[in-house]
């Protein structure tokens, strides 16, 4: 996260906890986030529910029965680390567990355990647990690890009960980063408050082309009024000039007493039926395609205020995006150094295509759909290996994954102490101890990683007092990467996360096409896959263009093994020994 300065905060010492709890919600919610520190799709009780309707779909033949496998893996690993769920559970734990191991193979049995173990957290019971946690530990500070877990367990319970990630987001900045007011609280109790699970009634105003006009007679049905013109008193700002501003061709659309928990849900329940008129307009004319407002004006009567709302960012969208320029040189080698076969050529091209058609797509279900049939262009079918097709796409996939991981958790940490203090910053790392004149990410990861800088990250540690978040992960990154032990934990930890959720994303993918349905956390797996996509698809081309190692993918994929071997055995010589000056290189 970029770090917000806390000047208005009254007194940091007794307020450590609350800060970094702050911390961690503004990273976890803010749109493009590494997505290691995004909020996980699904927590311990999400998992339960996962199970559950993944065994019924077994029972009515839409999935396989093998597809449950990989739920429970991750239902017991996540029991196995989330101690709130443990002290929920107390000593019924072990038997739980051993329960749904026996019966793993009677389909009727297993749904009976798991439904006994959701019934201990289903009606916010895992979410009162979570607050009531996070109430105790946050004040005293002192359990980083558990405040870090309970936090970003709690932003998924908010956000599967029904909150959106930017309405948490926005009242996360608004209460804890509001410059104009003092700010003395050490416990998260306020923050818990506005959380309270109580509609609000909301008006939605949309402009929209007067083609909509032609719609008036289904207006009612859907809930809406169409009107030439619509005013509402005391309005002021951007507010006020939105609706000032409606030209010509234009009329407004109105939603009225519309009841939802945010004013991010009011926007997204009402612009659904006006999507699906204009799809269905296009449909049977083909020349005009009607236009709504990307903005639309939501006015609160609950709390008796107004605002504008911009539409949803797409979350294909929600990655760091390089530069124009960057962009354009990447375009122009492409073009002027890719030398491949045609077929190699059209594959990629089609794959590009694929992608495109997803980012313009509103539907997520289509956005899905359209990378992972991008992803199976790139990925040859290989007939003789005897591999289900998911089996051999997370082959291919989870080297790309895991073969980089830890440079992008060393980037992401010195993009963070940059923007906290760039000259400091700069000043620490021209001063890490090196062998020899090294890049400044050779210098960052031998700050975090060697034996050798144990005295200059304790000078970083010292300089982070008010960046308590940014402080623990420099902590937990050096743990994880303190000798050839735990950076195997580290990779192998990642590796399997990566494992399933391309399985939940390959299972998402079926349910879709074989029944048009999709769960609440599609977004996330969109996102999840967006970025497998890229980090593919990027290192055929770099490895093309810039190295001229490879001229097909099947070389791609397996020039990717290679490396990803040779860091592995790199990592097992190491073995329990430090990393020090002499081995950090050979794990990067």
């Amino acid at each position: 996260m970029r770090y917000i300065k806390t000047t208005h905060w009254t007194d940091h010492t007794n307020q450590q906890g609350l800060l970094y709890f702050a911390q961690i919600l503004n990273e976890c919610l803010f749109d493009y986030t590494l997505d290691t520190y995004k909020p996980q799709a699904l927590n311990v009780r999400m998992l339960c529910i996962e199970a559950l309707q993944t065994i019924d779909n077994i029972k009515i033949g839409l999935i396989k029965k093998p597809n449950i496998d990989p739920i429970i893996e991750e239902l017991q690993w996540s029991l196995n680390s989330d101690f709130v769920a443990k002290a929920i559970l107390g000593d019924r734990l072990n038997g739980i567990v051993d329960n749904i191991n026996s019966n793993k193979s009677n389909i009727k049995k297993l749904k009976e355990s798991i439904v006994l173990l959701y019934h201990f957290l289903d009606n916010k019971k895992y979410l009162n647990e979570l607050q009531i946690t996070l109430n105790k530990i946050v004040p005293i500070g002192k359990e980083k690890e558990n405040i870090y877990k309970a936090t970003r367990s709690y932003i998924t319970e908010l956000i599967n009960y029904g909150y959106t990630t930017g309405y948490i987001y926005h009242r996360t900045n608004r209460f804890f980063f509001n410059y104009d007011e003092k700010f003395k609280d050490t416990s998260p109790k306020a923050f818990f408050d506005i959380f309270n699970f109580e509609k609000k009634k909301f008006t939605v105003v949309y402009k929209v082309s007067k083609v909509f006009k032609e719609f008036e007679s289904v207006a009612e049905s859907l809930n809406f009024k169409i009107l030439d013109e619509f005013s509402v008193v005391n309005l002021t700002g951007d507010e006020k000039k939105f609706l000032e501003t409606k030209n010509a061709g234009e009329i407004f659309i109105v939603f009225e007493n519309v009841e939802s928990l945010d004013d991010n849900v009011a926007r997204l329940k009402t612009e659904i039926p006006l999507f699906k008129i204009g799809n269905l307009f296009s449909f049977y004319h083909h020349k005009e395609t009607p236009s709504i407002s990307q903005q639309a004006l939501v006015i609160n009567h609950t709390d008796k205020f107004a605002l504008l709302r911009d539409e949803p960012i797409k979350s294909i969208i929600k990655k760091a995006d390089i530069k124009p320029k960057i962009a354009a040189i990447k375009v122009k080698n492409l073009f002027s150094d890719l030398d491949l076969p045609p077929n190699t050529i059209y594959r990629i091209s089609r794959a590009i295509d694929l992608h495109s058609i997803s980012l313009t797509t509103e539907q997520v279900e289509n956005k899905l759909l359209n990378i992972w049939t991008a992803i199976e262009t790139l990925i040859p079918k290989d007939m003789e290996c005897g591999d289900d097709r998911i089996v051999q796409i997370m082959k291919v996939l989870i080297p790309f994954q895991t073969l980089k991981y830890i440079n992008k958790l060393i980037e992401q940490a010195g993009s963070d102490f940059w923007h906290f203090d760039n000259e400091k910053s700069k000043a620490i790392l021209s001063s890490v101890v090196v062998k020899n004149r090294e890049s400044s990410f050779h210098s960052l990861a031998a700050l975090i990683m060697t034996t050798e800088n144990e005295n200059k990250r304790k000078e970083v540690d010292e300089l982070l007092k008010i960046y308590p978040l940014l402080k623990f992960r420099l902590f937990f990154l050096n743990k994880g990467l303190s000798n050839g032990k735990e950076i195997k934990k580290l990779i192998e930890n990642h590796r399997q996360k990566v494992e399933w959720q391309i399985q939940r994303i390959y299972r998402v993918r079926n349910l879709i096409v074989h029944s048009g349905k999709m769960p609440s956390y599609t977004n996330l797996l969109v996102e999840n896959l967006h970025n497998y996509f890229d980090d593919f698809l990027n290192y055929i081309i770099d490895s093309a263009i810039k190295e001229k190692r490879i001229k097909t993918i099947n070389e791609a994929i397996l020039n990717a093994q290679i490396d990803c071997n040779t860091q592995t055995k790199n990592i097992l010589s190491i073995g329990d020994n430090a990393i020090t000056l002499d081995n950090y290189k050979s794990v990067l």
